[in-house]
């Protein structure tokens, strides 16, 4: 018979501002939240956590522009060396202009690896940006139940149509600035840093976001 981990799952593509997103079905469901059974309608869920180029073209929108000073930070690790100390208040490189920014300051690895260090408030953005959303957290606790519950890991191989991590980043933001992870084989939140603006926490912090059925 076949293996029921290994079925293939509806998915979808949705696209804005350039970026395109494989989207996977996660069913309406019960899980259980704070003590208690929540009732979660169907939804998609990204297949994998926003790559560090959609990161990169988010800071080049106008959004992201007002505040590039800020949002470079999560992509100093992902920069080709001569560039690398840009946005920290010194410069590798005589001359580098945080102004000029553009996709080509990237590493070519690294373009598709998974952004992480992002802060709370910049994840909402970057969501609102694309038109999609962060997960509650029964939305994202319903998306490791139907997809990871039982694996015996903490993130979700992929397989098929599968989704990629949950989280890859060992943590990922859902909305109200709690921080989802898996501790002890079952889903875990976080509360962000109170006092701090999103944190930027020692965990990193990754973003996977959603859309409604």
């Amino acid at each position: 018979p076949a293996d029921p981990a290994q079925a293939e799952v509806p998915v979808a593509d949705h696209t804005a501002q350039g970026v395109t997103i494989r989207l996977v079905k996660v069913p309406a469901q019960l899980v259980r939240h704070e003590g208690r059974q929540a009732q979660v309608g169907g939804f998609w869920v990204a297949q994998a956590e926003l790559t560090v180029e959609t990161y990169a073209r988010f800071l080049l929108s106008e959004r992201g522009i007002r505040r590039r000073r800020e949002l470079v930070q999560p992509l100093l690790p992902h920069l080709r060396p001569e560039f690398e100390g840009v946005g920290t208040g010194r410069s590798a490189r005589p001359g580098v202009n945080l102004g000029r920014f553009s996709l080509d300051w990237l590493r070519e690895d690294a373009r598709d690896e998974p952004i992480s260090g992002v802060e709370y408030e910049d994840a909402r953005e970057l969501a609102a940006w694309l038109q999609l959303a962060l997960p509650s957290r029964p939305q994202w606790k319903a998306a490791w139940d139907t997809f990871a519950q039982g694996s015996g890991r903490s993130t979700i191989p992929a397989a098929g149509n599968r989704p990629k991590g949950l989280s890859n980043s060992t943590h990922e933001w859902t909305d109200e600035g709690y921080m989802a992870g898996v501790r002890d084989g079952e889903p875990d939140f976080k509360r962000r840093p109170e006092g701090r603006r999103g944190g930027r926490a020692s965990l990193p912090v990754g973003v996977r976001l959603v859309r409604p059925e």
